[in-house]
């Protein structure tokens, strides 16, 4: 029997992407390519009510599950924490049996308004962006998901065009071997 090529999911969680710089060029890079499913968890749910059922089946059809959103005081938007609260649940994403994403591979990709070096340890900042992220990446480990190195773009407010064309570029490239390379063991 053949196996449907394999799929991500991309959970955008943007609350102004219509402004955004960074995510757009990111997700621009992807546009039209059908193994790619896009969720704008801000545009879905404007006013949080999550529906569940809809988001647990697109992460059963999902091979590669991705959060892509703006770092917002060294977290994910709310959308993201309030879908995650919701979405994960015991019996669905963990607990006895809860296995539904376990062998799926995640990705964090995000971006900031500020170069990398305020992200890196200081006097007053003793932790770096993977400090920053272990939440999600240890949430996505609970769950049975095997989590990729992280996908940061910095420093939107002054990164030129051909940088953002580059990390875009970069971005597709992480998603389009990863689905590759899922294709191949199965």
């Amino acid at each position: 029997m053949l196996r449907a090529p394999s799929q991500a999911l991309i959970l955008l969680a943007h609350p102004t992407y219509a402004e955004s710089k960074l995510n757009r060029a990111l997700l621009n890079s992807v546009a039209g390519n059908l193994d790619i499913k896009v969720r704008d968890l801000a545009s879905l749910y404007p006013d949080f009510k999550i529906d569940v059922a809809a988001e647990q089946k697109a992460l059963i059809e999902a091979d590669l599950i991705v959060f892509q959103f703006p770092l917002f005081w060294y977290s994910t938007p709310a959308i993201l924490k309030k879908w995650q609260d919701e979405v994960l649940t015991w019996g669905f994403a963990f607990g006895k049996m809860g296995k539904a994403l376990h062998g799926k591979k995640f990705l964090v990709a995000t971006t900031t308004g500020v170069d990398e070096t305020f992200y890196l340890p200081s006097d007053n900042r003793p932790y770096d962006m993977e400090d920053y992220l272990s939440p999600l990446i240890q949430t996505a480990r609970y769950c049975g998901l095997e989590p990729l190195p992280c996908f940061c773009l910095y420093g939107g407010r002054n990164l030129p065009e051909n940088r953002i064309a580059e990390a875009a570029a970069a971005y597709r490239k992480i998603l389009i071997d990863t689905l590759k390379n899922a294709d191949q063991r199965s």
